[in-house]
């Protein structure tokens, strides 16, 4: 049970930490599974990635800053994901765990 509460402790840290993105942010439902919440102030994102099956899963997950109200003119940089720069926009790569949930927290740099 130790690690089961330090996860616990661990989530709510880093929820503690994002609460401006969920609390005051705006929300857009990229998918049923994928969940964006751009920061009310701050040129930063965080995309929640959810996977519901019973074994992990890679997701593909398009990022074009100007759609999300951020400015396109800046460079963004993903934590906890990789991420390659497109044309006209970002794309990540999440590696999401069965039953699991992987969160990438985004900054214009």
């Amino acid at each position: 049970m130790p690690d089961v509460r330090k996860a616990h402790q661990d989530a709510m840290a880093t929820y503690l930490r994002l609460a401006p993105f969920f609390k005051t942010g705006r929300f857009y439902g990229l998918d049923e599974m994928t969940h964006l919440h751009v920061h009310p102030a701050k040129p930063a994102a965080v995309i929640n990635c959810f996977n519901l099956e019973t074994h992990a899963v890679e997701r593909e997950v398009e990022f074009i800053p100007e759609k999300y109200g951020l400015n396109g003119e800046r460079s963004y940089q993903f934590k906890g994901v990789r991420s390659r720069s497109t044309g006209k926009g970002y794309t990540m790569i999440f590696r999401v765990p069965a039953l699991g949930h992987k969160l990438t927290e985004i900054e214009a740099i």
